[in-house]
């Protein structure tokens, strides 16, 4: 990796995290590469071997948000390494009620949801929340095809897939600043976002430019700040998302139109209670849908 590519070199004051994916939680063990894969900024996270990966970010958050200065403003963005295979959890989360196909999966979506219930006390703690904005967002739609037990019903497809079930990720805005209308506290919005947007949006929020400095030659970001979008009601200035060289989602006239090409992976319904009951094969859009 080169140096320039660490979160230390892209404006993050520190980092703790793996640099591949898929990683082993607990020894952090990356099988492509075979090699331990943990970093403390710029070095080797020593000392981390045997201790559950989300348990060594959730103490750094906690740490941060401990010992920050509250008179400045704060910038953390923690990325869990929950429910991504492989799928691994502490024992302690694990209810043995739950079917024995899906009881880690849960396990590891307990330990998810202790750790955003522990940030955001840690926020709360240090009267914090209330300048705080949380966006919570996945990455992409649940792996569900080759044995993994993600679902996302009703949506058509998988992680690896251009249908919705796909690309269509789960998220939310929360937190106590003013800067969240009241009156759109509990609503949904129907905007068209693409993950890269939350760059630019988080940029305007803080009156800062989204390009680099001159001399880099890094291209222009294609992110929009789609804040006013989100709580105002304004036309998403998002009007495109290419998906892949396959399929594209547009917005013409304030009507969003999806076209895919591609059905190779992934193209599925997950019933309800899948993975306990299979997937079913959806119609085939080699020829466009």
């Amino acid at each position: 990796y080169l140096a320039g590519q660490v979160p230390t070199a892209r404006g993050f004051d520190s980092s703790l995290g793996y640099l591949n994916g898929n990683e082993d939680h607990y020894t952090h063990h990356f099988g492509i590469l075979n090699g331990t894969d943990m970093w403390d900024s710029s070095a080797p996270a020593y000392g981390t071997t045997g201790q559950y990966g989300d348990d060594l970010y959730v103490a750094r958050s906690l740490r941060i948000i401990a010992e920050h200065d509250t008179a400045a403003p704060l910038f953390l963005y923690h990325a869990f390494q929950n429910t991504h295979s492989p799928y691994q959890v502490p024992e302690e989360y694990v209810d043995p009620s739950d079917p024995e196909k899906v009881q880690t999966f849960y396990g590891m979506i307990r330990h998810l949801d202790t750790a955003v219930l522990n940030i955001t006390n840690a926020l709360k703690a240090r009267d914090m929340w209330r300048d705080t904005i949380v966006v919570f967002s996945a990455d992409n739609g649940g792996e569900c095809a080759g044995g993994a037990p993600g679902n996302n019903y009703p949506l058509r497809g998988c992680k690896y897939s251009d249908f919705e079930g796909g690309v269509r990720a789960a998220a939310f805005v929360s937190g106590g600043s003013a800067l969240i209308p009241v009156g759109k506290r509990g609503t949904t919005s129907t905007a068209l976002v693409h993950i890269c947007d939350w760059y630019a949006t988080f940029a305007a929020m803080a009156g800062v430019a989204t390009t680099d400095a001159p001399g880099y030659g890094v291209p222009a970001s294609d992110g929009v700040d789609v804040w006013a979008a989100l709580t105002a009601d304004a036309p998403s200035p998002r009007t495109e998302v290419p998906l892949s060289a396959e399929s594209v989602i547009s917005s013409v006239n304030g009507t969003v139109y999806k076209y895919v090409t591609d059905s190779k992976s992934a193209n599925v319904w997950t019933p309800k209670d899948f993975p306990l009951s299979p997937a079913v094969p959806a119609p085939s859009c080699a020829k466009g849908c």
